[in-house]
């Protein structure tokens, strides 16, 4: 969301604040990052989408959004809510995990993804194929965690520290794109260039609709003389602008 969009959403938000919880509003003072369904999609792109954010949501596979939309308002979620979607995102489209088989597991792991209890967290299987999940010395079998798959831990397990590291770093690289990162104490966490405070939808007005040019990073670069070529490149193209042919 670039320009008067995120203006008009920042507003809405400002005058909301009052309708939320003490501890919703303490996460938007904190800069905590806050999103919208579409700034989520926009940034877990191109699998993601409103529809399928809205069905998690709705049937609970998901913790419940910093504030639920109404008419002329959108739905906002926290930065925890964005790394629940990308985990099942990656869960879903590169493991192939059917969500109904496995939903009660996900939940379960998504809702102790974020304790402090379960900083260390990572997956077993038990002898009698149940799922348990561990910490230190702390375990428990997971319900529901048949379905999940033994060879599938491997990377269940690198998951669950990614997003783990990323909830304690407060940032993440985007997926696809080495140069863009979410970080939930920047601009609220919309996509900047790695490194800095530069929103790569203000980069992205250097540049025609169809495509950039050498001529459009040399441009950029006159502005912004310290990004390097490369990530300037991946801001536009995280944007879906591709460089001309």
């Amino acid at each position: 969301m670039a320009g008067a969009g995120r203006s008009r959403f920042l507003t809405q938000l400002t005058s909301t604040l009052s309708d939320m919880t003490k501890g919703q509003r303490r996460l938007v003072e904190l800069g905590a990052g806050v999103f919208t369904v579409s700034e989520v999609c926009r940034i877990l792109q191109p699998t993601m989408t409103p529809r399928k954010v809205h069905y998690w949501l709705d049937t609970g596979l998901l913790t419940l959004p910093a504030r639920w939309g109404s008419r002329g308002y959108p739905t906002l979620l926290s930065y925890r809510q964005l790394l629940e979607i990308r985990t099942v995102q990656h869960l879903r489209d590169e493991l192939e995990f059917s969500l109904p088989r496995v939903r009660e597991a996900l939940a379960w792991i998504l809702n102790h993804l974020f304790a402090e209890k379960w900083t260390d967290l990572r997956f077993t299987k038990g002898v009698d194929g149940s799922l348990v999940a561990q910490s230190g010395d702390d375990q428990m079998v997971v319900p529901g965690g048949q379905g999940v798959l033994e060879g599938t831990l491997p990377e269940l397990n690198k998951q669950v520290a990614e997003t783990r590291r990323a909830w304690e770093e407060q940032a993440f690289v985007v997926p696809g794109h080495q140069y863009v990162i979410s970080d939930a104490r920047v601009l609220a966490g919309a996509p900047t260039i790695r490194g800095t405070r530069i929103d790569t939808a203000l980069v992205a007005k250097f540049a025609d609709a169809e495509a950039y040019t050498k001529e459009t990073l040399a441009e950029v670069r006159r502005v912004y003389p310290r990004l390097e070529e490369e990530a300037i490149a991946d801001a536009l193209e995280f944007e879906g602008i591709p460089p001309a042919a």
